[in-house]
C-alpha cells in the first residue's frame, strides 16, 4: 500500500483543537486477501479484498492541570 504525506493538516477531537499540540497523526488500513482463483484464470492466483479494518493513532505533548489546555478536554 502506498504512503501519502499530508502537511498543514488541522486535527480536532471531542471539540478540542489538537493542531498545535500533536506531532504525529497516523491512519492505517488493511484488508484481508481472499483467494478467488478459478479455472479461467490461466494458472494465476487472483485475490479480492475481504474484511477490512482501520486504525487512527496520534502522539503529542502532555500538559495537565490547566482547564484551558487540550489534555483536560480529552
Amino acid at each position: 500500500m502506498g504512503k501519502t504525506v499530508l502537511t498543514n493538516v488541522r486535527a480536532f477531537t471531542v471539540g478540542a483543537d489538537l493542531t498545535g499540540v500533536s506531532n504525529k497523526i497516523e491512519l492505517s488500513a488493511a484488508a484481508e486477501a481472499k483467494e478467488t482463483t478459478n479455472y479461467g484464470s490461466d494458472g494465476y492466483k487472483e485475490f479480492v479484498g475481504g474484511l477490512a479494518s482501520a486504525e487512527i493513532s496520534g502522539e503529542g505533548q502532555w500538559e495537565p492541570g490547566d482547564p484551558g489546555k487540550v489534555d483536560d478536554a480529552s
